[in-house]
Parts: structure tokens; C-alpha cells; sequence
């Protein structure tokens, strides 16, 4: 342990972007976060990377859909190795942070942190409207949902996020060797507590919920000629998809984006230290388990791409087949170096008179 936790401690108590298990209350958390986590962090990482080389490849990698999915898996995969990762190991190892060294790195990493968290809500976002215009506005989808426009979009996103989360560069400090808020700010950083949790978390949870209902809508509808009068079966999918993760996301999420806006509002409006206390200590344990739920949403991409997707799962077996023979390959080139090495040493039989 970095340091005894206090009750007003607000690093714990209201930011989803702290480890919340650095004090497990009880067996049910300290299984989770010991046992669940190292789980869920393998099949969060290689399943990030799988999906992503899928998406990559054709026929997916020629719909502007595909860019925003491969967007949201490399969020899934930066949080599982640059936040949740590190998190785990230094707790179960007892090693120092590297955001506790210096002033420089407890500022840069809770930007970092702050980027990455809640990068997959935005891509997704981006996604659902993408899917949007061209299931309600089908004549405007070949100039609004290319690839062109969903990596200008990202460009965009991308701008969003930093806007939000650079101000983590000069209201965090180190602190008695630890990384914390600057609490003698007492204008600038309750409005940026409210406005980034606003909007990395709840608005995006919002759109998604209200994106995917009027995607369902539509594809409910009997008129299917109406909607994606050019569509393969790999662009439905992927629109499928997309529906599917954004509900997911949306249950996810949205947990954890009510449990933090509670705790941000009695920390920022009673000034009862005992009653404060009181409210900090009801939330802990809902902090802990919303957050381990919103895990689940840097994971769920290899569970929902293979089960919405027939294309998916030809482009993962095109994978493995792709890797067996490519190290069949190897192994006959070795081989083949092998028998040339040999033969190379044979010595000549011929003689000269």
C-alpha cells in the first residue's frame, strides 16, 4: 500500500480513473480484483488484438463501420495494458507507481488515464452515428459513411478527448509521494470534475443508449429494401454489431457514471465532515463494483464480433490458417536450409588425371 486511504480521500472516493481495490472491503472484491482481473486482462488483450486484425483485413476493412470498431478495440487494449494492468501488478507486487515519481509523471499519466478510460464511449459513439445516417438517410450514406469521413471523425474525437482531459496537466501534483488533486484550487477544479465526468462518461452513455434504440427501430421495420439499398452481409453485420455494443456499453457504463456523479455531489455540496464521511463511506463499495463492471466493456468486443458476425468469424479463421501455415512454412524453409547446408558439405567425388 502507497499510503493510508482516508474517508476524504476524493482520489478514491468519486474518480473512476484510481484503482478503487487498493482497500478491498471484503472477500467478494479482493476475489474479483485477484483472481477475475488477470482473466479478464488476458482475454481483453488478445481478443483487442485479435478483433482488431480482423477488422483490418478485407472485405471489413473497406466500410468506414470498420474504422470506429478498430478504434474502440485499441481503447479496449490501451486500458487492459496502461491502466488496469499496472494497477493489478503493483498492488499484488507492492512495487512503486510510476505516476509517484515526479510531478511530470503523476501529470502526464493522469492525462493519460483520463484519454484513454473513456475513449471507447466516444469511438463508439462515432459509430452509431455512422450506422444512423445510413439506415434513417440511406441517399446521404455514400457521402457521410466513408472511410474518409470516419477517419476525419476520429481526428475530431481525438481533439474532444484532449480538450476534456488536459487540464488533469496542472490540477494533479505529487504529494507526499503520491499523485493527487490540487485541492487549493478550489474554482477551476470543481468545474472540471463535473464537466469531464459529464462528459467522458454520461453523455456518451446517453447517445449510445438513444443511437442504438432508433437503430433497432429501423431495423425492426418490415421495409428492409429501404435500409442500406447496397449492403453486403459483412456491412449488416457490422451494423448489428455496432447495436449490440452500444447496449452493452450503455449497461456498462452507466452504473458507474450515476455512483460517481452521487459521490461528486456530496463532496462538492456538504460541508458536514461527519456526514460527508458517512455518504463517502455508503459509496465505496458501489464504486468498486460499478468499476469492475465497466471492465466488461473493454473486453466485450471479441464476445459480441464473432456472435453478430458470419464474416467475423471467416476473417478469424482465415487468421489461424494464415499463422499454421506460415510456421509449416518456416519449418520447411528450415528444413530445406538444413538439407542445402548438408549437401554443401558433401565432398566431391570426381578426380583429376
Amino acid at each position: 500500500m502507497e499510503r493510508e486511504m482516508g474517508f476524504y480521500d476524493y482520489n478514491y472516493t468519486i474518480y473512476y480513473y484510481e484503482n478503487y481495490t487498493d482497500y478491498p472491503q471484503n472477500s467478494a472484491s479482493d476475489f474479483i480484483y485477484n483472481c477475475i482481473c488477470p482473466i479478464m486482462a488476458v482475454i481483453g488483450i488478445l481478443g483487442n488484438i485479435l478483433s482488431l486484425s480482423v477488422l483490418l483485413r478485407q472485405p471489413m476493412k473497406g466500410y468506414s463501420i470498420s474504422v470506429y470498431l478498430s478504434a474502440y478495440c485499441v481503447s479496449g487494449f490501451l486500458q487492459w495494458v496502461f491502466n488496469i494492468g499496472p494497477d493489478w501488478f503493483i498492488y499484488m507486487t507492492g512495487s512503486s507507481y510510476f505516476r509517484n515519481m515526479s510531478d511530470v509523471s503523476c501529470r502526464f499519466w493522469q492525462f493519460l488515464t483520463h484519454f484513454v478510460t473513456f475513449s471507447g464511449l466516444w469511438f463508439l459513439t462515432g459509430a452509431t452515428v455512422d450506422r444512423i445516417i445510413a439506415l434513417w438517410f440511406p441517399s446521404k450514406s455514400q457521402v457521410m459513411c466513408t472511410i474518409f469521413m470516419a477517419k476525419n471523425s476520429l481526428v475530431f474525437i481525438l481533439i474532444g478527448l484532449t480538450v476534456v482531459s488536459i487540464h488533469a496537466m496542472w490540477l494533479y501534483v505529487l504529494k507526499d509521494n503520491y499523485c493527487e488533486q490540487e485541492r487549493d484550487d478550489k474554482y477551476l477544479l470543481p468545474y472540471w470534475m463535473w464537466g469531464s465526468t459529464l462528459m467522458l462518461q454520461l453523455l456518451p452513455s446517453l447517445l449510445l443508449f438513444i443511437f442504438a434504440n432508433m437503430m433497432f427501430i429501423r431495423l425492426c421495420l418490415r421495409q428492409q429494401s429501404i435500409q442500406l439499398p447496397n449492403a453486403t452481409g459483412c456491412e449488416l453485420d457490422l451494423t448489428n454489431t455496432v447495436m449490440v455494443l452500444s447496449f452493452l456499453n450503455f449497461c456498462f457504463a452507466m452504473p458507474l457514471s450515476v455512483t460517481n456523479l452521487l459521490a461528486l455531489g456530496y463532496w462538492t455540496n456538504n460541508t458536514n465532515g461527519q456526514y460527508t464521511e458517512f455518504l463517502t463511506y455508503s459509496l465505496r463499495a458501489p464504486l468498486e463494483y460499478t468499476n469492475y463492471l465497466m471492465w466488461c466493456s473493454y473486453t466485450c468486443a471479441i464476445i459480441v464480433l464473432p456472435c453478430c458476425g458470419e464474416t467475423f468469424r471467416c476473417g478469424v479463421k482465415e487468421n489461424f490458417k494464415e499463422i499454421i501455415s506460415c510456421m509449416f512454412r518456416r519449418h520447411s524453409n528450415n528444413e530445406q536450409r538444413l538439407m542445402n547446408g548438408e549437401y554443401d558439405q558433401v565432398p566431391s567425388t570426381s578426380t583429376t588425371v
